[in-house]
């Protein structure tokens, strides 16, 4: 997924579409924590926040829900995307991962 640097989704590939049950068009503009169990967000807001901070990946284990309320384990790669003088946000590669 393609974040803005206040964390709203521009764009989703298709694959993170069917895997959360979501329509392209409803995931747009939706925070992306949003998308993330309650109890996974914190991780998520430090990772993003010291990816714009420092301008080094992070990569986190996380856990996103889907429309229909499961849960789905997935591991987080984050990677920080820049302008010519400012951050431009951040691309999410979200990669399920085996249920631990």
């Amino acid at each position: 997924a393609r974040i803005s640097v206040r964390e709203t989704i521009e764009a989703a590939t298709a694959m993170l579409i069917d895997m959360l049950g979501v329509d392209a068009a409803a995931i747009r503009r939706v925070r992306f924590s949003a998308l993330l169990a309650v109890g996974q967000r914190a991780a998520f807001v430090d990772a993003i926040e010291s990816v714009f901070r420092s301008g080094d990946s992070a990569r986190i284990a996380s856990q996103m829900v889907a429309r229909d309320g499961s849960v789905v384990d997935v591991t987080l790669s984050i990677v920080e995307v820049r302008g010519a003088y400012a951050s431009d946000g951040a691309v999410i590669l979200v990669t399920p991962r085996a249920a631990s």
